[in-house]
């Protein structure tokens, strides 16, 4: 096989390269590229189509040398592996990328250290065990030890080796048969420890779960304790666990030290922190799913790809533009068209664990809307979807005919259809966020985390009356917000990187920032009564903050409207599991019980005000300071077409008012705040009243 070259004149193709050991293997330009990933992912750095293109400069240079070399009998070059890698480094440097370069170099040299280290004969004991994996069994090897200590814990060979060896001595004198590789493991961290190597018993550390956690769930027992409602099935049993492992990783080798240390006080909540590893929610034109089929078809024959899309989230999918798509199953005398699609769609949402959302129908197509409407007004169908509709979109509805004023009504009340408001140069599609309303969706977009703030602590910490202090309390979480957004962001461009990722989507990710006991913290700070504007101007301070802390690079953090029950269940328990340990510990008569019940905390815009507002209004003046948003179901029995009429008349005359607030003193955009100390996780768990260190 060859290729015309620069001048025209034929260069051999690059067919097969030699391994180390004398074998033949194809040669594959995409393994150098992943090769080079890796060394990039060392140095923090990530990106795919650099390593591709060194790949290919490496691939030319080979077929260069192929042209200019005598070939073998068979008229053949055959590269050895050790040439292609020196080429990588030259490349590597003359290029620029040192960095990735020294990454690079110092894989190669573990790697020959690994196989320097299986190449030294060993001397069998008779009284080594055999080590049980979970797949095969095999004979006790030191020199397997020592070569998956250079590899994953980056020691030296010459510490290695000594570790190696106490680790065999120990097992000599346990005097076992039979030995398992996790018991293996477990000898090497005791032997790390004693030698003060304590990053290298980091980077080898298991992530596993307790046999007695595996039985409780095993038995329907082990949720997680914050959690309403039966413990996960059977059949879920496989995905809880993955997820504990997942979240347990994200905890200690994704997130900086103190984001980390502050999702676990309670002081921030990462949701769904389990599936890290996916983004939220993806959002892409609907078009997308199925674009060679007929627009008859299309909505049926992308329900594959949709299930695609559905495994590529942690929560869910966001259809764009669904209108026009849709439209065909609404035409007379398609029958049951939509509602058998709506049927397929929520099964497959209910098989993944996922929901779907739709949103993008235009005022032309009130007949459809009201369809959908109807469908998801019945608790009965398509019980994951969720439909987003603008203001004039809604109208639209309204005006096709007061014949669906009862179906509206229902879809409101339940939260199955959701009024979406927005100004300016971005309009929220679905869960997903806000997109540029400059064009029409183009590609896909997605939510990488939504990170939930404790508000009542900061206002505890603030003090009744304090407000300048609990905007100051505010503003400090911003940069641990972005921070997190950063960190998973990254990690998930990491994973979709791997093995198995080819097609998935690749969204353009931002995280949004949700409230949790934002109604809780107004009463705290106002002697118990709740101030929609005070909320306003929180609100319009953490958009700002967002926005002015923002570095290039960073995962971009906007202000949601919607709330989290899994942040506030959690962040609930987790204040009344502190009352209840700071009542045993001042050793009070009657302590709390065992299982604390904790109070509810409310979620998102939800404020529990008095009788003085009107549903609708006391949403609108808080929301005044945001640009753009959802309008939630009301948390009580209200009507809520009227409270919506009511919100849109009210949020009208508020956006005239200036609710925002500049930093205060003291914070500044691009500084790290001297944060640490307000928001400390000891000072949350220890006394959630105590007043911060600088007020």
């Amino acid at each position: 096989m060859t290729y015309a070259g620069e001048r025209g004149e034929p260069r051999p193709a690059i067919v097969r390269v030699t391994k180390r050991d004398g074998r033949e293997v194809p040669f594959d330009a995409a393994k150098i590229a992943r090769a080079i990933e890796q060394a990039q992912h060392a140095v923090g750095e990530s990106d795919a189509r650099f390593a591709a293109e060194v790949a290919a400069v490496v691939e030319l240079a080979l077929q260069r040398t192929a042209a200019e070399r005598e070939p073998r009998r068979d008229g053949e070059y055959v590269p050895t592996i050790e040439a292609i890698q020196d080429l990588v480094e030259r490349a590597l440097i003359e290029l620029g990328r040192a960095s990735t370069a020294k990454a690079y170099i110092l894989y190669r040299d573990r790697r020959a250290q690994v196989r320097d280290v299986l190449r030294v004969r060993e001397e069998r004991s008779g009284a080594a065990p055999r080590v049980q994996a979970t797949h095969r069994s095999s004979a006790w090897s030191k020199a397997r030890v020592a070569a998956a200590l250079i590899e994953e814990a980056l020691l030296p060979r010459a510490t290695a080796e000594e570790v190696a060896r106490r680790v065999e001595q120990r097992v000599i004198e346990l005097g076992l048969p039979r030995i398992t590789s996790g018991l293996v493991r477990e000898l090497v961290d005791i032997e790390l420890a004693e030698l003060g190597l304590t990053n290298a018993l980091w980077r080898q550390e298991a992530l596993k779960l307790p046999r007695h956690d595996l039985r409780r769930l095993l038995a329907g027992q082990g949720g997680e304790p914050w959690r309403d409602g039966a413990p996960p099935v059977l059949e879920a049993l496989d995905a809880h666990v993955a997820e504990r492992l997942v979240a347990r990783y994200v905890l200690d080798d994704v997130l900086e030290p103190a984001v980390a240390e502050l999702h676990v006080a309670g002081d921030l909540h990462i949701e769904s922190i389990g599936r890290a590893h996916l983004p939220l929610w993806i959002a892409g034109p609907a078009a997308l799913l199925a674009p060679a089929s007929s627009a008859v078809d299309a909505p049926f024959d992308g329900l594959d790809e949709l299930a695609r899309w559905l495994r590529s989230a942690g929560a869910g999918v966001v259809l764009e533009d669904c209108g026009a798509w849709l439209a065909p199953l609404a035409r007379p005398g398609r029958g049951g068209a939509l509602s058998n699609w709506l049927a397929a769609a929520s099964a497959l949402c209910a098989a993944h664990d996922r929901e779907l959302e739709l949103c993008g129908l235009s005022v032309r197509q009130a007949p459809l809307g009201a369809r959908l409407v109807e469908l998801l007004a019945d608790p009965r169908r398509a019980a994951r979807v969720r439909l987003y509709v603008e203001p004039d979109e809604l109208e639209a509805l309204l005006a096709d005919g007061p014949e669906h004023a009862e179906a509206l009504e229902a879809a409101l009340a339940s939260g199955r259809l959701v009024p979406a408001f927005g100004e300016g140069a971005a309009r929220l599609s679905g869960s997903a966020g806000p997109r540029p309303t400059r064009a029409r969706p183009q590609g896909w977009l997605g939510c990488a985390a939504r990170i939930a703030i404790h508000v009542p602590r900061i206002a505890r910490r603030a003090g009744p009356w304090r407000e300048d202090a609990f905007f100051e309390g505010l503003a400090a979480v911003v940069p641990h917000a972005l921070s997190a957004a950063r960190s998973i962001a990254r990690f998930q461009r990491e994973a979709a990187q791997g093995a198995g990722s080819a097609g998935q989507p690749r969204p353009q990710p931002q995280a949004a920032l949700v409230l949790v006991g934002l109604s809780e913290a107004l009463a705290l700070l106002g002697g118990g009564d709740v101030d929609p504007a005070l909320g306003a101007r929180a609100l319009g301070l953490l958009s700002e903050a967002a926005a002015r802390f923002l570095r290039p690079g960073d995962c971009p953090l906007y202000v949601s409207t919607a709330g989290s029950a899994e942040a506030a269940a959690r962040l609930a328990w987790l204040d009344a599991e502190s009352a209840r340990l700071r009542g045993l510990n001042q050793g009070e008569l009657f302590p709390l019980a065992a299982e604390p019940r904790e109070p509810a905390l409310s979620t998102g815009i939800e404020l529990r005000a008095g009788a003085a507002w009107k549903p609708g209004e006391l949403e609108a003046e808080l929301l005044a300071a945001l640009p753009f948003g959802a309008f939630p179901p009301p948390a009580r029995a209200t009507v809520a077409l009227e409270r919506w009429r009511r919100f849109r008349a009210r949020r009208a005359r508020s956006r005239g008012a200036d609710h925002g607030l500049l930093f205060p003193l003291g914070i500044r955009a691009h500084d790290e705040p001297a944060s640490s100390e307000r928001i400390s996780p000891a000072i949350a768990l220890d006394n959630p009243t105590a007043q911060p260190e600088n007020s």
